[in-house]
């Protein structure tokens, strides 16, 4: 099937970029500074080390805004373009279905009306229920899940913090039902293994410059340089993948195809 250029949303990698252009604005100041060394007010030279550590934490930044765009962004095509329920995990469909739960008892029910909000309760806590309700409510489905897609936004997207691929994967699986978009990571030069062994060390260095301003290693502007193009194929890897299983779900493609070129090769002095 063509691509339907009118279908097309905006590409999640393109704010990404956008962002990570201020990364080079960062990294041009750093070599004008390291270059013209400026003077505290005590007339000690002033440190440059601080521009790095900034530097590696935006790339994280960045790195968190995109894979919660990314999600959402498939989520919401997904959404638009559904046909049935059955393209959506059944985490998905049981937080939207909540909000057709029978109401529990409260202290102003006598007997016979608590016994039955009670026994309306227990059916609905059966997961079968659950699931059952998105097959006998026909296409109101579509409007339910609609109405209350902030609620699945709320709940796994909002609250989404780790960035270790594991829980990348467990984030995609729980919203769109991809599985394992971390097993896609793998180019020339780089295997899957290591492309995730180099993005928790990224997460290492940025968590250790965090909390502690401190790194268990020296940062350099080559660690900048390395990670910030390891984080862009990143990205553009998984927009593919996301891309191509958007459109297994829905016959439709959300967004064009990239061509994240400039790819690094595993360095053990970066990634150890």
């Amino acid at each position: 099937m063509l691509e339907n250029p009118k279908l097309n949303i905006a590409h999640p990698i393109d704010s990404y970029m956008e962002n990570m252009d201020e990364l080079i604005s960062l990294m041009t100041i750093y070599s004008h500074v390291s270059s013209h060394p400026l003077k505290n007010p005590s007339g000690e030279p002033c440190t440059t080390e601080i521009l790095i550590k900034q530097g590696i934490g935006f790339i994280v930044t960045c790195w968190d805004e995109y894979v919660k765009q990314l999600v959402t962004s498939a989520f919401d095509f997904m959404l638009e373009q559904a046909k049935n329920p059955d393209m959506f995990p059944l985490q998905v469909k049981m937080i939207t279905s909540q909000k057709l739960q029978p109401p529990h008892p409260d202290a102003f029910d006598d007997d016979r009306v608590r016994r039955r909000k009670q026994k309306a309760r227990e059916t609905w806590e059966t997961h079968l229920w659950k699931q059952d309700i998105w097959h006998l409510a026909g296409d109101g489905w579509i409007k339910l899940l609609r109405d209350n897609k902030e609620e699945v936004i709320k709940q796994y997207v909002d609250t989404f913090q780790s960035l270790r691929p594991d829980t990348i994967d467990k984030l995609f699986a729980s919203i769109i039902g991809i599985k394992s978009l971390s097993s896609h990571w793998s180019w020339l030069g780089m295997s899957c293994e290591d492309a995730k062994k180099c993005l928790n060390i990224l997460l290492n260095l940025r968590g250790d410059l965090v909390h502690t301003n401190q790194s268990h290693r020296l940062v350099t502007i080559d660690d900048i340089d390395y990670f910030s193009l390891l984080v862009n194929k990143l990205a553009g890897i998984s927009a593919n993948v996301v891309r191509e299983h958007v459109y297994k779900q829905t016959g439709q493609y959300p967004w064009l195809d990239n061509g994240i070129l400039d790819v690094p090769t595993y360095q053990s002095a970066r990634c150890n």
